[in-house]
């Protein structure tokens, strides 16, 4: 099982390798005038970019891969399992994030912009190994489910939402849960532009990503197996997510694009 210290830990290695990612984004942003000329600097990240997140996210697979074997607790005879590395990021995707993040330049709003890209850094360099973990309980001969833990109580309607259903597994994530009833095109795709949909009209999982493994910018969720009830990370109330999803609680948030 994991204990509270280590998805703390985990939480916090995550967290300072993205600050790594986001300070050489700005370091990289530090050479152009953001209110010169938006096409230029939407060229040089779309260069820049995908590899900058790919990089991180490398780590990221790997910070992935120590936790999920220092938390594995099984009998000797499946001792030998070793976790399974996701897929690399998806250039198409971070090339998309660019050019909607991109768009505020545009209208000369750098703030916004820059919030934006830094965002997608966020959720592009944790992707991978948020990926390594569904990858590998899927792999893993023992049968393990993965549980999303929220940075406390307070978190968005979409968080709150999966963390109440508790631990997934691969059956689950297989078959793409419908949640509501709204639009299945959420957020954005390749080419950065919005898609219809989001929380407040119910959302299902799209593309090949299912809805468990979908998280939005500068999420703080930490992703756990589970194999039995001894499993929750001490002071995880999943009971108190049930009752808030029950309440409708959350701030609503549009799905990240895959």
């Amino acid at each position: 099982m994991a204990t509270s210290i280590q998805v703390a830990e985990f939480r916090q290695a995550n967290q300072d390798l993205t600050l790594l990612a986001q300070s050489q984004l700005r370091d990289f942003l530090s050479s152009f005038r953001l209110d010169g000329d938006p096409a230029r600097v939407r060229d040089a990240l779309l260069q820049f970019f995908p590899e900058l997140v790919t990089t991180y996210g490398d780590v990221s697979a790997l910070l992935a891969t120590d936790f999920y074997d220092s938390v594995r607790d099984v009998p000797p005879s499946a001792a030998s399992f070793r976790s399974a590395f996701a897929a690399p990021v998806d250039v198409a995707a971070a090339e998309g994030a660019v050019r909607w993040a991109v768009g505020p330049l545009f209208d000369l709003d750098e703030p916004l912009f820059v919030s934006h890209i830094l965002g997608a850094t966020q959720r592009l360099v944790s992707e991978r190994g948020r990926g390594t973990i569904f990858s590998s309980a899927a792999a893993d001969p023992i049968r393990t489910g993965v549980a999303r833990v929220p940075q406390g109580l307070s978190t968005c309607a979409f968080c709150i939402m999966l963390a109440s259903r508790g631990a997934v597994y691969q059956s689950e994530v297989s078959a793409e849960l419908v949640v509501g009833r709204g639009s299945n095109r959420t957020g954005y795709d390749a080419n950065g532009k919005r898609l219809s949909g989001g929380i407040g009209q119910g959302v299902k999982a799209r593309g090949t990503k299912p809805l468990a493994e979908q998280f939005h910018d500068n999420c703080d969720c930490t992703t756990v197996t589970i194999r039995s009830e001894r499993d929750w990370p001490e002071g995880h109330d999943l009971e108190a997510f049930r009752d808030l999803y029950r309440k409708g609680s959350g701030v609503g948030r549009d799905i990240p694009a895959e």
